[in-house]
């Protein structure tokens, strides 16, 4: 994952790419190491120092702190866990290291177990279990953080037992200071089912973060988030360090909540922008503005934007200039493109401007933009709430795209003028 310096800071996620064209922008000799990755002087090509590489994008080795629940092997006994749903708890033999956990299920739907630990606000957690099928054979389960007691529940895991002892594993951030944590079988059958080995650990930030200190702070963030379920796969900017320890603002895709997920840390709180929930989809990209001059972000996922334009005006984020990626597991971030904002030529609207509807139309004859391109509108007369607002192009054709719903807009743009242009 090049960090380069230059005019035009660009990372591109393409872990193995030539950049011939870019050794006179890398700061320092040729296998001088940034954040961990390097130049292979002899092929030209980014290799890691630190973490693994997979799929030809940037994957990160997390470091894991203790363990957070107290009985997570059942060896002995189900000290500190409750049934829930009628059912019974035991500690019995045969599970994946000693004893298991059995659930023998009662008259609820949600038949199982739960147990509170103290959680660190803000921090990622590890969670893992491995699960089983018992006597009721082949059932859907779910492990389920709440925010305690039964507020707020995030689904973690949700998968189908089988006859072999299977290890299932999720990520969450910490938002409150006592969290619950659940197994259970999410279906009704009688019967039994097995779970052994749960774990909750703490996730070192500094091991899933690769930033470097690129120059700039107002910028465009483009990236491709690929993770499996339960994955957090994004990007970090705006950071105080390298490791963001007080201050940035993340933006990731968090497929444990089906979300894309930003937030502001700030003196070492954070506070959630946008949480909003969005369809994965494998190979989509996410792209990040931040416009110093509007004191705002705008936050876009597979073509449309996500959420709503969120302000960002705290003196101790929007100046700063460490950015770079975050991921955990498997999960990995490619294609990332980093830079500072700027802006390409004007381009005029003709015929129906941009249309009332949803999602709204935008008419340029030969516009020449792509599906993916953010643009920026001011100078509207009609649909002024599009002013000084950035969208993205999605469903173009030659002369027309496609933007958000404009549908709640006063009024459709009919007057237009050179009102739009491509961000750089």
């Amino acid at each position: 994952m090049p960090f380069l310096r230059g005019t035009r800071q660009r990372l591109s996620g393409v872990l193995g790419e030539n950049v011939t064209n870019f050794i006179d922008d890398f700061t320092g000799p040729n296998t001088q190491p940034i954040n961990g990755r390097r130049i292979d002087s002899s092929s030209r090509r980014w290799v890691s120092e630190t973490g693994t590489i997979s799929g030809n994008a940037a994957r990160h080795t997390e470091t894991l702190g203790a363990e957070k629940i107290t009985n997570p092997t059942w060896d002995v006994n189900t000290t500190g866990w409750t049934e829930n749903g009628g059912s019974l708890l035991a500690s019995i033999a045969g599970g994946q290291s000693n004893n298991c956990l059995e659930v023998t299920t009662g008259l609820d739907v949600n038949s199982g177990g739960y147990t509170e630990i103290t959680t660190i606000v803000g921090t990622v957690y590890k969670l893992s279990v491995y699960a089983k099928s018992g006597t009721s054979g082949a059932q859907l389960f779910q492990s389920i953080v709440y925010e305690s007691p039964w507020t707020n529940f995030r689904l973690v895991i949700e998968e189908t037992t089988t006859g072999s002892w299977v290890q299932h594993t999720a990520y969450f951030k910490a938002t409150v200071t006592n969290t619950r944590i659940v197994v259970w079988q999410a279906n009704f059958g009688a019967g039994t089912i097995l779970f052994d080995e749960i774990s909750v650990k703490p996730i070192t930030l500094s091991s899933i973060l690769t930033l470097s200190n690129l120059g700039f702070s107002q910028g465009r963030y483009w990236f491709t988030p690929a993770a499996a379920a339960g994955e957090l796969s994004g990007i970090v900017i705006l950071a105080n360090d390298s490791v963001a320890s007080t201050d940035g603002l993340f933006c990731y895709v968090d497929r444990t909540a089906a979300k894309l997920q930003v937030f502001k840390r700030v003196a070492g709180t954070d506070t959630s922008l946008i949480s909003t929930a969005i369809t994965y989809s494998a190979g989509a990209k996410a792209a990040l503005v931040y416009d110093a001059s509007e004191g705002k972000i705008w936050a876009f996922y597979n073509n449309a934007i996500v959420g709503t334009t969120q302000a960002l005006t705290d003196a101790s984020v929007i100046t700063n200039t460490w950015h770079g990626i975050m991921s955990t597991g498997a999960a990995t971030v490619d294609d990332v493109d980093f830079g500072p904002l700027g802006y390409g030529a004007w381009l005029t609207t003709s015929g129906d401007d941009i249309t009332k509807a949803t999602p709204g139309v935008v008419t340029i004859t030969a516009h020449g933009l792509l599906n993916g391109a953010v643009v920026y509108f001011d100078g509207l007369t009609q649909m002024t709430e599009m002013n000084k607002q950035y969208d993205i192009v999605a469903g173009k054709t030659d002369n027309n795209f496609q933007i958000r719903s404009t549908a709640a807009f006063g009024a459709a743009e009919t007057t237009g003028g050179a009102v739009v242009r491509a961000i750089q």
